[in-house]
């Protein structure tokens, strides 16, 4: 039994939710924190873990079985305002994490994120992988879909994100503005 002393008490990090039949592993990549990633991973978690659905258990989250920890990072992703979902990404890419991995329905997370579909995070998603792909040297030029160019944004995702993804390292909602402007001003 794998356990770990978090913030004073034990986990034993082979239990699975009952509701969700997800390990505190796969938890952790949904909330996407790289402190806590990394703190799991070097506990003993396998980076390289899957979900696997219970035949007797109603899947209403839509998890597909296979799914590894970047799948959940990645289409989960919805706060483009602080770094940590990137910084998340970049620990499991260079820990090893398989990004051409197919789940049960032979989908990888490169179908995922280029189908299009509205969805008020999903070009988000879809330039988070690729910024963090392309950041971690992974060749994916056969894996990219031709989109129209034009980038889209919204309320919630936003050019300073967008840049923010393109070149810096961290970045939170109260520095992201002048972190850009500071940025995009260097590289005149």
């Amino acid at each position: 039994m794998v356990k770990i002393l978090l913030s004073g008490v034990y986990i034993d990090l082979k239990i699975v939710d009952p509701t969700s039949s997800l390990s505190i592993w796969l938890q952790a990549c949904i909330v996407a924190l790289p402190t806590i990633l990394r703190m799991l991973s070097s506990a003993g978690c396998d980076i390289g873990e899957t979900y696997e659905q219970l035949p007797n258990r109603t899947n209403e989250e839509g998890y597909v079985s296979g799914w590894n920890c970047l799948f959940f990072v990645v289409l989960h992703a919805s706060h483009p305002e602080s770094s940590a979902e990137f910084e998340s990404l970049r620990f499991l890419l260079d820990a090893g994490a398989d990004p051409f991995l197919r789940d049960a329905d032979d989908k990888t997370i490169f179908d995922y994120v280029n189908e299009d579909i509205d969805y008020k995070f999903a070009r988000y998603q879809r330039e988070l992988w690729y910024s963090a792909l392309d950041r971690a040297h992974v060749e994916v030029a056969h894996r990219t879909k031709q989109t129209s160019g034009l980038l889209v944004y919204n309320g919630w995702y936003t050019p300073f994100h967008y840049h923010a993804l393109q070149g810096l390292e961290t970045w939170n909602e109260g520095d992201i503005e002048s972190q850009v402007s500071g940025m995009l001003e260097q590289s005149k």
